[in-house]
Protein backbone atom coordinates (compact mmCIF):
# COMPACT_ATOMS: atom_id res chain seq x y z
CA UNK A 1 0.00 0.00 0.00
CA UNK A 2 2.85 2.37 0.64
CA UNK A 3 4.16 2.17 -2.96
CA UNK A 4 0.82 3.34 -4.42
CA UNK A 5 0.88 6.60 -2.44
CA UNK A 6 4.39 7.43 -3.70
CA UNK A 7 3.38 6.90 -7.34
CA UNK A 8 0.47 9.37 -7.14
CA UNK A 9 2.86 12.22 -6.36
CA UNK A 10 5.18 11.32 -9.26
CA UNK A 11 2.32 11.45 -11.76
CA UNK A 12 1.46 14.97 -10.60
CA UNK A 13 5.06 16.18 -11.03
CA UNK A 14 5.42 14.58 -14.50
CA UNK A 15 2.12 16.06 -15.68
CA UNK A 16 3.16 19.54 -14.45
CA UNK A 17 6.47 19.24 -16.33
CA UNK A 18 4.65 18.23 -19.54
CA UNK A 19 2.22 21.15 -19.09
CA UNK A 20 5.16 23.56 -18.61
CA UNK A 21 6.86 22.33 -21.78
CA UNK A 22 3.62 22.64 -23.79
CA UNK A 23 3.14 26.19 -22.47
CA UNK A 24 6.67 27.15 -23.55
CA UNK A 25 6.12 25.73 -27.04
CA UNK A 26 2.84 27.64 -27.36
CA UNK A 27 4.43 30.93 -26.26
CA UNK A 28 7.31 30.46 -28.71
CA UNK A 29 4.95 29.79 -31.62
CA UNK A 30 2.82 32.86 -30.75
CA UNK A 31 5.96 34.98 -30.65
CA UNK A 32 6.97 33.75 -34.12
CA UNK A 33 3.50 34.41 -35.49
CA UNK A 34 3.51 37.97 -34.16
CA UNK A 35 6.89 38.64 -35.78
CA UNK A 36 5.70 37.21 -39.12
CA UNK A 37 2.60 39.40 -38.97
CA UNK A 38 4.73 42.51 -38.40
CA UNK A 39 7.00 41.55 -41.30
CA UNK A 40 4.00 41.02 -43.55
CA UNK A 41 2.51 44.38 -42.57
CA UNK A 42 5.81 46.19 -43.22
CA UNK A 43 6.11 44.52 -46.63
CA UNK A 44 2.55 45.53 -47.50
CA UNK A 45 3.15 49.17 -46.47
CA UNK A 46 6.35 49.24 -48.51
CA UNK A 47 4.56 47.89 -51.59
CA UNK A 48 1.68 50.38 -51.21
CA UNK A 49 4.18 53.26 -50.98
CA UNK A 50 6.14 51.91 -53.97
CA UNK A 51 2.98 51.69 -56.08
CA UNK A 52 1.99 55.19 -54.95
CA UNK A 53 5.32 56.57 -56.19
CA UNK A 54 4.93 54.77 -59.50
CA UNK A 55 1.37 56.08 -59.87
CA UNK A 56 2.49 59.65 -59.18
CA UNK A 57 5.12 59.36 -61.92
CA UNK A 58 2.50 57.95 -64.31
CA UNK A 59 0.15 60.83 -63.54
CA UNK A 60 2.87 63.33 -64.52
CA UNK A 61 3.69 61.42 -67.70
CA UNK A 62 0.01 61.23 -68.69
CA UNK A 63 -0.58 64.92 -67.89
CA UNK A 64 2.31 65.84 -70.21
CA UNK A 65 1.12 63.71 -73.11
CA UNK A 66 -0.71 65.72 -75.77
CA UNK A 67 -1.32 62.56 -77.76
CA UNK A 68 -1.51 62.72 -81.52
CA UNK A 69 -3.40 65.11 -83.74
CA UNK A 70 -7.05 65.12 -84.67
CA UNK A 71 -8.91 62.10 -83.32
CA UNK A 72 -5.72 60.82 -81.63
CA UNK A 73 -5.28 63.96 -79.52
CA UNK A 74 -5.62 63.80 -75.74
CA UNK A 75 -8.85 65.74 -74.96
CA UNK A 76 -7.65 66.42 -71.39
CA UNK A 77 -4.30 67.89 -72.38
CA UNK A 78 -3.61 71.51 -71.54
CA UNK A 79 -0.21 73.08 -72.25
CA UNK A 80 -0.81 75.49 -69.36
CA UNK A 81 -1.09 72.55 -66.96
CA UNK A 82 1.60 70.39 -68.58
CA UNK A 83 4.25 69.67 -65.91
CA UNK A 84 6.83 68.98 -68.63
CA UNK A 85 6.25 72.39 -70.25
CA UNK A 86 6.52 74.06 -66.83
CA UNK A 87 9.81 72.23 -66.15
CA UNK A 88 11.19 73.24 -69.54
CA UNK A 89 10.23 76.87 -68.91
CA UNK A 90 12.16 76.78 -65.61
CA UNK A 91 15.38 75.97 -67.40
CA UNK A 92 17.94 73.22 -67.69
CA UNK A 93 18.40 71.07 -64.56
CA UNK A 94 16.04 73.27 -62.57
CA UNK A 95 13.94 71.29 -60.14
CA UNK A 96 10.24 72.07 -60.36
CA UNK A 97 7.94 70.65 -57.70
CA UNK A 98 4.76 69.89 -59.49
CA UNK A 99 2.32 68.39 -57.02
CA UNK A 100 1.64 66.60 -53.78
CA UNK A 101 -1.13 64.07 -54.11
CA UNK A 102 -3.17 62.26 -51.49
CA UNK A 103 -2.79 58.73 -52.86
CA UNK A 104 -5.05 57.02 -50.31
CA UNK A 105 -8.58 56.81 -51.75
CA UNK A 106 -10.02 55.70 -48.40
CA UNK A 107 -8.54 58.56 -46.37
CA UNK A 108 -9.77 62.02 -47.33
CA UNK A 109 -9.05 63.67 -44.01
CA UNK A 110 -5.34 63.77 -43.15
CA UNK A 111 -3.52 62.55 -46.25
CA UNK A 112 -1.94 59.48 -44.68
CA UNK A 113 -0.35 58.47 -48.00
CA UNK A 114 1.08 61.30 -50.08
CA UNK A 115 3.43 61.47 -53.04
CA UNK A 116 5.36 64.59 -53.97
CA UNK A 117 6.56 64.70 -57.56
CA UNK A 118 9.45 66.70 -58.96
CA UNK A 119 10.11 67.29 -62.67
CA UNK A 120 13.39 68.58 -64.08
CA UNK A 121 14.26 69.38 -67.68
CA UNK A 122 17.49 67.70 -68.82
CA UNK A 123 17.98 69.13 -72.31
CA UNK A 124 17.60 68.01 -75.92
CA UNK A 125 18.70 64.72 -77.43
CA UNK A 126 19.71 65.23 -81.06
CA UNK A 127 18.45 61.81 -82.13
CA UNK A 128 14.98 60.69 -81.20
CA UNK A 129 14.79 56.90 -81.70
CA UNK A 130 11.90 55.81 -83.86
CA UNK A 131 11.07 59.25 -85.27
CA UNK A 132 13.62 59.61 -88.06
CA UNK A 133 15.94 62.47 -88.96
CA UNK A 134 15.11 66.01 -87.94
CA UNK A 135 13.09 65.07 -84.84
CA UNK A 136 14.77 65.87 -81.55
CA UNK A 137 13.74 64.57 -78.12
CA UNK A 138 13.28 66.66 -75.00
CA UNK A 139 14.66 64.84 -71.95
CA UNK A 140 13.04 65.02 -68.51
CA UNK A 141 13.58 63.40 -65.14
CA UNK A 142 10.54 62.75 -62.95
CA UNK A 143 11.02 61.84 -59.28
CA UNK A 144 8.36 60.89 -56.75
CA UNK A 145 8.81 60.65 -53.01
CA UNK A 146 6.08 58.96 -51.02
CA UNK A 147 5.41 59.25 -47.32
CA UNK A 148 2.98 57.31 -45.19
CA UNK A 149 2.04 58.87 -41.86
CA UNK A 150 2.66 56.68 -38.85
CA UNK A 151 5.38 54.67 -40.60
CA UNK A 152 8.99 55.03 -41.63
CA UNK A 153 8.12 54.10 -45.20
CA UNK A 154 9.30 56.69 -47.70
CA UNK A 155 10.55 55.40 -51.03
CA UNK A 156 11.83 57.72 -53.73
CA UNK A 157 11.64 56.67 -57.36
CA UNK A 158 12.89 58.42 -60.47
CA UNK A 159 12.24 57.88 -64.15
CA UNK A 160 13.68 59.53 -67.21
CA UNK A 161 11.48 60.16 -70.23
CA UNK A 162 11.95 61.65 -73.67
CA UNK A 163 9.30 63.45 -75.70
CA UNK A 164 9.61 64.08 -79.43
CA UNK A 165 9.86 67.73 -80.39
CA UNK A 166 9.81 68.25 -84.16
CA UNK A 167 11.46 71.45 -85.27
CA UNK A 168 13.35 72.07 -82.02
Amino acid sequence: MKSLNKQKGVVLIVSLMILTVLSMVTIASLSGTTMEERMSNNFQQDMVAFQSSESAISIIIDAGDPGGTGAGANPFYSAANDPLVKAMASGLDTVTTTSTLNMDPLDNSNGALTSATVVSYKGVNQLCPGYGAGVHCLKFKISAETSMSGTRVGPTHAQGIERPAPGV
